[in-house]
């Protein structure tokens, strides 16, 4: 049996690793439970029913989740343009290991029509996040629609991560990347391209003014 005090880490545990392998609906409490080395009884105490257990697991996972991305592409590439690139790196390396499962917020928002289950939200939100985190390197790089190249490389990595469930392997990913460095040197062609606003200097505006011109 799970040791007291440790019952409630280890059924979210649990339940992350069985929803990522199964899906959301093909996973019951008792499975999460024996799997936990605890009774259902015990998972009650702790969660009001599944749907509290697995909306907390999907929170836990995605706070992991972002931290191990971050962690990542900082250990690969110091520059914002590598960061970003070395996401799809990473999703070709995970597409090509064995029992490939896509995306665990996407499965489980499939598995979840209802848009008031509480695992809904905790799936925006982490999309939401993953966004964020590519705006921040777009911005950083300094491209002059830094949202709109961000929204298009999540579609980029959100479309490497759909195909790569269905034709497993790392080729998805490999061509979204090859599509991603075309985006961003355009990107940033574009932005070399774009004159800065014609600002006066202070000297020449106050000579201006002195000579009743604006």
């Amino acid at each position: 049996m799970t040791p007291r005090g440790t019952a409630r880490s280890s059924l979210i545990a649990s339940a992350i690793d069985l929803i990522a392998a199964r899906g959301v609906n093909a996973v019951g409490v008792d499975a999460i439970a024996g799997q936990a080395g605890t009774t259902k009884r015990t998972l009650y105490l702790h969660f009001p029913g599944k749907d509290a257990l697995v909306a907390e697991a999907l929170t836990v996972r995605s706070a992991g989740w972002h931290d191990q991305l971050t962690a990542a592409v900082s250990a690969r590439a110091a520059d914002p343009e590598g960061q970003l690139l070395a996401v799809f790196d990473l999703l070709s390396e995970a597409a090509s290991g064995p029992g490939y499962r896509g995306c665990m917020f996407v499965n489980a928002a499939a598995d979840l029509p209802d848009p008031d289950h509480p695992a809904r939200p905790v799936a925006s939100l982490h999309k939401r996040r993953l966004l964020d985190f590519i705006t921040t390197r777009t911005v950083a790089m300094g491209v002059r629609d830094p949202e709109a190249l961000a929204r298009q490389l999540k579609v980029l990595m959100e479309g490497a991560v759909a195909t790569a469930l269905v034709d497993p392997g790392p080729q998805p990913a490999l061509d979204a990347r090859a599509a991603a460095v075309v985006l961003i040197a355009a990107a940033q062609v574009h932005s070399a391209h774009v004159e800065p606003a014609h600002v006066e200097p202070a000297h020449v505006k106050a000579a201006h003014v002195k000579k009743g011109t604006s």
